[in-house]
This record gives C-alpha cells, structure tokens and sequence, in this order.
C-alpha cells in the first residue's frame, strides 16, 4: 500500500512539473526573443517552477539526515523567479515599445519643392518590421511667401508589402498618420503622395519628416 501510494504521488509530481514547466514556457510563443537576457529571463521561470515542485516530491527514507535540500530549492527558486520576472517585464517592454526610425535623405530643406503629385518612397527598416503600423507626422512649408498651401494638402500614405501596393490612407500635414504593416512578410515601404484641390495645383511645397515610429 505505500509503494502504491508513493507512485501516486510521484505521478502527480510529475504531472505538476511538466505543467509548471509549460506554463513558464509560453514567452517564447509570444515573444520575439531576441536577446539573451530575455531568453534567460523565460527560462529561469522554467527552473523555478521545476525547483518550486521538488518539495512535492515524496520523501526518501534514509539512515543519515540529508542536508535540507527542500529549503535550499525553495530559496533558489523565489531567486529565480525574481529574475525571471524582471527579465520577462523588460523582454515584454521591449517587444511592445515604440520604435522611433528616421529616413536619411528625405525631407531636408534642401530638397526640391513638391507639387500636386510628387511623391517619395520610404523603406522602413526591418525584415520584416519589428511592428504592425508606421505613425508618421509630417509638415509642409509653403515655397512662396504668402498663400496657404501648406494648410491645404492632402497626404496620401501607400503601404507598400513585399512589393505589391494596399490600401490608400488619406492624412493631413502636421497630424499623425498610422500607416498598418499588417501581413508583411519580408520588406514593407510607405509611399507618401501629394495632393492638391483643382484651385491649388499650383502650390509649391517643401515637405519635412517630423516624427516616424514603429508602434503597434
């Protein structure tokens, strides 16, 4: 009867363990671990749980007191889990903040004067994207010294996926502008059009890249 009952309970140990341990497993299915602190920071929970569940396991009789081992792993695995956690809260904070890019060569005030039409393409860095959307602010200044060409622009942004053009999203200067990467496998790029009413083709601009972040 207590061989039956210590196979029991070192089952249901076990059973526990590999719960524990797949539990603690799951960041990396939703993480893009992709350094080796956070991928430290999910296994340590893996190693807390399996030294959290040894004191589950049913005592071993033995002629000599062995040293206390059960303590000892209940030490190490809060210590464990403490680093875990931080590590895991940064690897979380990493892989969800905001990542602000820039584009060398476009819109500098040297640049030449856009025109109903003109456009640019913007390749956004990654392969893919660390993140789902661009938000993009963008400002325009008027070439001519009076006149309100830079309040009257329209700014169609063109997501550009693995080289076939979506959907049109229509912004205002100095207002951001979400721009969704969504489905992009490889590389993604933002083309970025100006327009103008039939009373404005006129105008003349020059167009300044305020703010570009990654978020989403």
């Amino acid at each position: 009867m207590r061989a039956m009952t210590d196979s029991a309970a070192r089952r249901r140990f076990l059973g526990l363990l590999a719960i524990l341990c797949a539990v603690s497993l799951l960041p990396l299915l939703v993480l893009d671990l992709n350094t080796a602190s956070q991928l430290a920071g999910t296994l340590a929970f893996s190693f807390s749980a399996a030294l959290a569940a040894l004191p589950l396991l049913p005592k071993v009789r033995k002629r000599t007191s062995p040293l206390p081992w059960r303590r000892y792993s209940m030490v190490a695995a809060a210590a464990l889990a403490v680093f875990g956690l931080g590590a895991l809260g940064y690897a979380v904070w990493d892989n969800t903040r905001d990542i602000e890019v820039s584009f060398p060569g476009k819109g500098k005030p040297d640049d030449p004067p856009w025109r109903n039409g003109s456009y640019t393409l913007l390749d956004v860095p990654g392969a893919p994207p660390a993140r789902t959307k661009l938000t993009m602010t963008v400002s325009l200044t008027n070439v001519q010294d009076t006149g309100d060409c830079e309040r009257t622009a329209m700014l169609d942004f063109i997501p550009v996926l693995d080289g076939r053009q979506q959907k049109v999203v229509t912004g205002s200067p100095q207002q951001p502008t979400a721009v969704p990467l969504d489905g992009v496998r490889r590389d993604a790029a933002v083309k970025v059009v100006l327009r103008y009413d039939a009373d404005n083709v006129n105008c003349a601009v020059r167009l300044h890249i305020d703010k570009a972040v990654l978020n989403g």
